[in-house]
Parts: C-alpha cells; sequence; structure tokens
C-alpha cells in the first residue's frame, strides 16, 4: 500500500462556509471521473486540486508501466539463463550499468572539472531525460541508482530516478578524481596529458591515480557481491569511467589516460 500527501494552501473565505464545506465533502466523496470534472468546472479551487491529482495519477501509471515492463525482462531474462545454464546448473555472473553525467559548462569550454562542483548546462538536463527516456523505452531493468556526491551527477540521476522511478542514493566513493593543480586548466593540456600517465602523482594536493583506483575497485568489489541479485546504475564522471574499464580490461597507461565515454552515454559492464 502506499499512501500520496497533497499539501493544499489554505481555503480562502468564500470556501470556509457551510456550503463551501458541503461540496468539499462532495468533491472527497466522488465516485467516477464525470463527477470530479463537473464539480471541478464550478470551483476554482477544487479544479486546482484536481489538476494536481491528476498528475500525481499520470504519474502512478508510469511507475506502473515500468514496473511491467521490468517484470517482463526478469522473465525473459530467467527464460534465457535456464536455457543457458539450465534450471539447476551454473552461475550466470551479474552485471551494472554505468552513464556519465550530462553536458557542463566546462565541458563546452574543455576544462578540467575534478572535485569542482560544475552544473548541467540546459543541454545536459536534456541529455539526462533523453537518457531516462532510453531506459524506459528499452526496458532496462535497474533495481537502484547510485551516483556521485557531485552537482552534475546527482541531477542526472535525479532526472532518471524521476522519469523511472528507481530508487536513487549518493555514492562519495563516486566522486570524480581530484586533480588539484590542473582542475579549470584546458583537458587536453600537454602538461596535464603527461601527468595523468604518472600514477603516484597527487597533481599539487589532488589524489593520485592509484589511491583514486583503490576507492573505486573497492566500489566495484561491493557492487559485485550483490550482483547477482541486484542491478545497479552508477552516475558518475569520465574519470569513474575510466577507472571501471580498467577493472575489468588490460589497459596501458597512455590507453588509460586517453579512456573517455560522452556525456550520459550508457554502458553495462558484467563481471
Amino acid at each position: 500500500m502506499e499512501l500520496y500527501i497533497l499539501e493544499l494552501k489554505k481555503l480562502p473565505p468564500k470556501d470556509q462556509s457551510e456550503d463551501g464545506i458541503v461540496s468539499w465533502m462532495r468533491f472527497l466523496g466522488g465516485k467516477n471521473r464525470k463527477e470530479f470534472e463537473d464539480m471541478a468546472k464550478k470551483d476554482e479551487y477544487i479544479e486546482e486540486v484536481y489538476n494536481e491529482l491528476k498528475k500525481l495519477s499520470l504519474d502512478e501509471q508510469k511507475r506502473l508501466e515500468y514496473e511491467l515492463r521490468q517484470k517482463a525482462v526478469r522473465v525473459r531474462n530467467c527464460q534465457r539463463n535456464n536455457s543457458r545454464y539450465g534450471t539447476n546448473g551454473g552461475n550466470p555472473m551479474g552485471y551494472f550499468y554505468f552513464a556519465r553525467h550530462g553536458q557542463t559548462v566546462w565541458n563546452v569550454e574543455n576544462k578540467i572539472c575534478g572535485v569542482i562542483d560544475i552544473e548541467l548546462t540546459e543541454k545536459g538536463h536534456r541529455q539526462a531525460e533523453e537518457l531516462a527516456e532510453k531506459i524506459l523505452e528499452e526496458g532496462t531493468h535497474i533495481d537502484e541508482i547510485i551516483c556521485s556526491p557531485l552537482v552534475r551527477a546527482a541531477e542526472t540521476a535525479r532526472h532518471i530516478s524521476e522519469a523511472t522511478g528507481v530508487p536513487m542514493r549518493v555514492e562519495q566513493r563516486l566522486t570524480e578524481q581530484n586533480f588539484g593543480k590542473y582542475e579549470g586548466t584546458a583537458r587536453d593540456g600537454e602538461e596535464f596529458g603527461r601527468a595523468k600517465t604518472c600514477f603516484a602523482d597527487s597533481y599539487g594536493g589532488g589524489e593520485s591515480m592509484i589511491r583514486f583506483c583503490h576507492r573505486i575497485y573497492g566500489l566495484l568489489d561491493d557492487i559485485r557481491d550483490e550482483a547477482d541479485e541486484k542491478v545497479y546504475l552508477l552516475v558518475a564522471h569520465n574519470g569513474v569511467a575510466r577507472a571501471v574499464q580498467s577493472y575489468f580490461t588490460d589497459m596501458t597507461n597512455e590507453e588509460f589516460a586517453k579512456f573517455g565515454i560522452g556525456n550520459c552515454e550508457l554502458r553495462k559492464f558484467e563481471f
């Protein structure tokens, strides 16, 4: 059972009369849409409340449609696993999804963001909404969204959570790498390019690649322990994507330094 609370404005004086209270009692006791619509036409305040209730109803319908799609996906996956491994044997490996945040102003200006809290552009917000639509349309099964606390990732995750109904929470370990003295400088700067291949360098007060990957790998180990029961969507940053890729793939220092994914690009990783 779910309970929704709709906070209403204070009743205007005209609705505090006996006739006004009777009208509200009739509205609250309405039995079908036509009764609600007829009463809403006669009272501006009741009409406002009725419109809010319709919005709640649409949100609930969207959530139920998503849950039905997820159920169909789970049935399909179960059938596929039974076909591949047999009903009594085999251990299918778990997986999770990863998405980078939407576009920021510093992405447009080709600057290194790091741990500086740069907000999404209007395009970045649209990218997040479009990714949410893609998840819904393709019936991508996700149990929980975890995101970086930085606003560009948290806002991207919020758009996805609100559109899909999938719960989200902040995970501190998904914070972008601290690039120290290089934050706010050009992403393609020669000095920074060389520094990224020096894995024990902390960039003058930042976080070394070794320490950064250590925290990302620890998070991925925790996710792996739950992967047979829960599917996560991680919403974070390009640097985090680099570390995640290296968890699964052998890379040279140069390949690691150059790796990146696009804004709101969705990837699946299997353990």
